[in-house]
């Protein structure tokens, strides 16, 4: 297989594609949490919903802003804002080179009682659509949300659908110790199907408390338990633990610390974790010690095969474009080609299902479901990887779905 060089952590869904009743109360909390009123917070709410009604709430937000100013935040909304995924995933692949492959991260903030299936499933189908759009670039992770009651059966039609990959998100408000986890976690050992987690201590949560259901080291027992299991912790447990080894109740060292303890059994799972929104190492915040503290972690010979490259498009766009992302990390951060080649693509091969001596199950059945479905794009169009496959006899290995 030819080297690939991925984003690991990004998005194509809009903001109306996950603005459920549930995500205007997280909005809410974290208005709350930044110290302002319940009627600023519901004000925020209001001034959202009218934006999502059309592009011309944006134009009226610019005639209050002082057209000379660098807003990220306005170019943030402008993306979120889109009218569909079709906006978002050219906006972002068309800031990236053409051998660029992304696996855009689905989102589900939802409750078992918000009756919004149609919805979610709009989302999926959407998300389906930029893999056909874009054969071989676009490699979906399906969101799973065990608050959502047929969030299981979902899993299997998404993976018979050709997903690649699984999305948590635990501090929308649900526990990792939980059977329904621990299914996700069998399901997707057996099936090569790589887990994204978010793990920081900020992103959204639907109360503070349940923040600590990112906690990484609570996938210790699945990843004893279950040989093949691959999980990234998305953030690295977040970039100011990032940049504070040592410091009490640090994410990031506990992550590092079990890439050391489960990385090298055969009979146990593996522990990646990547670098998207890390903004601290921006050239306007805290470069040095990011700096420092990349080295170490790439300079460590049981972690360095286990960092992945991600950004967290769209939402970094709140700080940074996603070209200033990647020339920053390639240019300062990690100066070095062959480090950044390590985390986007060798050790994103590995993690993906493409570092093997044959494909992993996940990506065999990917190209099973193009392979069957090329009456919706054009294979000519295809990514090079993926159109050498298309014509070769399948090879189907593990279980199906």
């Amino acid at each position: 297989m030819d080297d690939l060089r991925f984003n690991l952590h990004c998005h194509v869904f809009n903001l109306k594609a996950v603005f459920s009743k549930k995500t205007k109360h997280i909005i809410e909390q974290r208005v709350l949490d930044a110290g302002l009123s319940k009627g600023v917070a519901q004000l925020v709410i209001k001034v959202i919903t009218g934006l999502l009604k059309g592009p011309e709430a944006i134009e009226k937000i610019q005639q209050i802003i002082d057209p000379h100013e660098h807003n990220p935040f306005l170019e943030f909304l402008k993306v979120a804002l889109l009218e569909d995924m079709d906006e978002v995933t050219n906006w972002l692949l068309g800031q990236l080179a053409e051998d660029v492959i992304i696996t855009p991260l689905m989102m589900d903030i939802t409750t078992p009682d918000a009756g919004d299936g149609n919805e979610f499933q709009r989302q999926i189908d959407l998300t389906l659509r930029q893999m056909y759009r874009f054969p071989g670039r676009v490699l979906p992770f399906f969101a799973f949300n065990p608050l959502r009651p047929d969030a299981m059966d979902r899993l299997r039609a998404a993976y018979s659908q050709g997903f690649v990959g699984v999305k948590l998100y635990p501090s929308l408000g649900y526990s990792v110790e939980s059977e329904q986890i621990e299914q996700v976690a069998r399901y997707c050992a057996a099936r090569d199907l790589p887990i994204m987690q978010h793990c920081s201590k900020g992103g959204f949560y639907a109360e503070r408390t349940d923040r600590d259901n990112s906690l990484p080291s609570l996938w210790n027992v699945y990843l004893e338990g279950y040989k093949g299991l691959k999980i990234c912790f998305g953030h690295f447990g977040g970039e100011s633990d990032f940049i504070t080894p040592g410091s009490q109740n640090n994410w990031t060292d506990a992550i590092l610390e079990m890439m050391r303890l489960f990385n090298n059994k055969a009979s146990m799972g593996t522990v990646y974790a990547d670098v998207s929104y890390h903004t601290t190492g921006m050239p306007d915040a805290n470069p040095a010690a990011y700096k420092a503290r990349i080295d170490s972690v790439l300079g460590e010979a049981a972690c360095r095969p286990y960092v992945l490259w991600g950004t967290d498009s769209f939402l970094v766009r709140q700080r940074v474009t996603e070209r200033e992302y990647w020339e920053h990390f390639r240019g300062a951060l990690i100066p070095q080609a062959v480090d950044f080649d390590a985390i986007s693509v060798k050790n994103a091969m590995d993690f993906m299902g493409f570092g093997g001596p044959k494909l992993a199950n996940n990506i065999e059945n990917y190209v099973k479901v193009m392979r069957a479905n090329t009456h919706r794009f054009n294979p000519r169009l295809a990514a090079p990887w993926l159109r050498k496959l298309l014509g070769k006899q399948p090879h189907m290995g593990g279980s199906g779905g």
